[in-house]
């Protein structure tokens, strides 16, 4: 990762991280190896952060499951935050 100092709006420095070829050759090796792996795990409905999948197709999808049905529905999600 090559480091990169960067002024601020406010007067000051930040440091930013650009990655290198090799990072990017890494980042994709290790992509390319889980992706297909995990990619089985995930229920069929899941649109977040898939592949050929997209926050406008899950709304699309929602829409079309629910259309017609009267009632109120709560819509949830769960995000994962992994160390």
């Amino acid at each position: 990762m090559k480091e990169v100092e960067i002024l601020k709006t406010s007067g000051g420095k930040r440091k930013l991280g650009i990655p290198t070829v090799s990072d990017r050759i890494a980042q994709e090796v290790i992509k390319s190896y889980l992706e297909p792996r995990l990619e089985q795990e995930f229920h069929k409905n899941s649109y977040g952060y898939r592949p050929l999948k997209s926050a406008h197709e899950a709304v699309l999808h929602c829409k079309k499951m629910y259309a017609g049905k009267a009632g109120w529905w709560i819509w949830t999600s769960r995000v994962s935050l992994m160390r």
